[in-house]
């Protein structure tokens, strides 16, 4: 092999490396089949974290808020949760990762606002704007902004909560957690303990029906 051919082959394998090594950060949309095991259903939820519905059926999502893979699963999650109501609980455990600059802040948005009982409104506020505040150097401004618009009662505080470390533990709990369980990447999603890395409808419509079977 000439000189030329080996730098050439050298720089395809650094390219392919990276593509599968950013492939495996931000998350797949793909119908990847789903992990049989069923996971430790003390790191997937903890008493306070944060549900919608009481159901038989338990969807978790591992999820950043600056995540473009999140952003584009949030119509599928509510979807999900529109169509299947009582039939299912939703949990959301924060997932920030560090490539994302504002991913922390976002979470500490989030977690602000549900201090003041707005945290599904601040959930969906945030993905919604998701290309608006993501890119900033500094977001504060557009997540007051949110917070106004989804009814945070006391702003000041809401301000305060989101420039200090009152969610800190809470956010890092959520990712310690994750780890714990082998989350790489964003979204991913458990169905009753079965761990998903695909976010389509149809895959998680399918997961959903079968523990619904099994009922």
């Amino acid at each position: 092999m000439s000189r030329e051919a080996k730098i050439l082959t050298a720089i395809l394998v650094l390219v392919v490396g990276a593509m599968v090594g950013l492939f495996v950060l931000t998350g797949s949309g793909s119908d990847k089949p789903a992990s049989t095991e069923k996971a430790d259903s003390s790191k997937l939820i903890r008493d306070n974290s944060h549900k919608q519905g009481s159901g038989s059926v338990t969807v978790v999502e591992f999820g950043d808020f600056q995540c473009p893979s999140c952003g584009q699963a949030q119509p599928v999650v509510e979807r999900i949760k529109q169509e299947y109501g009582d039939k299912i609980t939703f949990v959301f455990r924060n997932f920030p990762l560090p490539m994302h600059q504002n991913a922390i802040a976002a979470a500490k948005a989030a977690e602000a606002a549900g201090a003041q009982n707005k945290y599904w409104e601040m959930n969906s506020k945030l993905y919604a704007n998701q290309q608006e505040w993501s890119e900033l150097s500094n977001p504060s401004e557009s997540f007051i902004k949110y917070a106004n618009e989804v009814g945070v009662a006391d702003i000041e505080r809401f301000k305060k909560e989101i420039g200090d470390n009152t969610h800190t533990a809470f956010i890092e709990a959520d990712k310690s957690d994750g780890e714990a369980l082998g989350v790489q990447g964003t979204p991913t999603f458990y169905i009753n303990g079965q761990q998903s890395d695909s976010f389509t409808y149809q895959n998680l419509k399918q997961l959903i029906d079968q523990q619904l079977g099994q009922k």
